[in-house]
């Protein structure tokens, strides 16, 4: 008979195989006669294009490195899209083929650093040498995290010198006439205020009007609490101005770092009438290199030399302790010429 119609592919894709049939009854083989020649069954292949491969994704890498190592980084690990690969029309693999996480997520650790120092403390003596302080602190930044704490010292000292508790402090000239004739007046033993403190002597007065004697002249220096980073000097001044009293009449000495006398003073006698009115006094100053209390002594010289002028004509007090000059004597009776006195300052560190 004739064949049947084929049937469905085996396979959609991917070569499959369709058959079909037909009978040996047309007509079938009677009284002897052969049977059909061939076979009764005829197949073929069917949908041979290859099926479609959707792709499959291989094992993920190891992850990276972090890319911290500590306070929160970033590390990665890839696959490929080749296990299969997509062919043929597959689909493309789900999913993304980079996977990332957080790691090394402890806080990093913070090593300390110092603050500025603080103000220098008060001086631990507010009568004599102590010692000042100042502190810094381990918080910029504070350690964290097992950072490392700061190195160094926290404080650090240093000497200081402090007088605010001593009450007097400082240096002062006293004058001394111990003759006591006529011509001398007024103020015959006096000090001058402190050097933080300076005030003139009281002042004293040489008279020559038709007076007679003499007068005999001394000086010292007196020291309350001694200090340190200062320089002293003395001053003189005459007040009268008298025709007898001459020259420079206002004026200091130099500095005790750098000692000098006052210019000088000339009392001239000579047919001159009046009289001449002294006063002294001791100024102090800041001098940052002097670390050391210093002592100091006046000096004293006239350089005249004429008969009017007698006894010790060129010394030195006592360091500090009061020490007189020697005696310088003033006299005017029938004598002639003049005096001319100057003075200075010598300071040295305390023993």
């Amino acid at each position: 008979s004739a064949s049947c119609g084929g049937g469905e592919c085996s396979a959609s894709c991917g070569g499959g195989i369709q058959s079909r049939t037909r009978s040996c009854d047309n007509p079938p083989p009677a009284f002897g006669g052969a049977p059909c020649a061939g076979d009764a069954m005829d197949t073929q292949e069917c949908n041979t294009d290859p099926c479609p491969v959707d792709g499959g994704w291989t094992e993920y890498t190891e992850w990276t490195e972090c890319s911290a190592s500590c306070g929160g980084g970033i590390q990665s690990r890839t696959r490929s899209c080749d296990n299969p690969p997509p062919a043929f029309g597959g689909a493309p693999c789900a999913g993304d083929a980079i996977d990332t996480q957080q790691c090394n997520t402890d806080p990093c650790p913070v090593d300390g650093g110092w603050s500025s120092f603080g103000e220098w403390s008060e001086c631990s003596n507010d009568c004599g040498g102590g010692q000042e302080v100042r502190e810094r602190t381990c918080t910029n930044p504070t350690p964290a995290n097992g950072g490392a704490q700061c190195e160094g010292e926290s404080g650090e000292s240093r000497e200081c010198y402090e007088t605010s508790g001593c009450g007097q402090n400082g240096m002062q000239i006293c004058f001394l006439e111990s003759e006591g004739s006529s011509q001398c007046q007024g103020a015959r033993d006096t000090c001058s205020g402190l050097s933080s403190n300076p005030a003139w002597t009281l002042g004293f007065r040489d008279d020559t009007d038709s007076r007679g004697g003499g007068c005999k002249y001394q000086w010292s220096i007196k020291q309350f609490t001694p200090t340190i980073k200062r320089d002293y000097r003395v001053c003189f001044r005459e007040t009268e101005g008298s025709s007898q009293c001459q020259d420079s009449r206002n004026s200091c000495s130099g500095w005790s770092s750098d000692p000098a006398w006052t210019l000088g003073f000339r009392d001239d006698t000579d047919n001159r009438g009046g009289g001449c009115n002294y006063s002294w006094l001791v100024e102090e100053r800041e001098n940052q290199n002097r670390n050391s209390p210093q002592v100091c002594r006046v000096c004293f010289r006239e350089t005249e030399g004429s008969s009017q002028c007698q006894g010790n004509r060129d010394s030195c007090s006592g360091w500090s302790d009061g020490g007189l000059t020697q005696v310088f004597r003033d006299d005017t009776d029938s004598r002639s010429g003049g005096c001319n006195y100057s003075w200075k300052l010598e300071c040295k560190d305390s023993p």
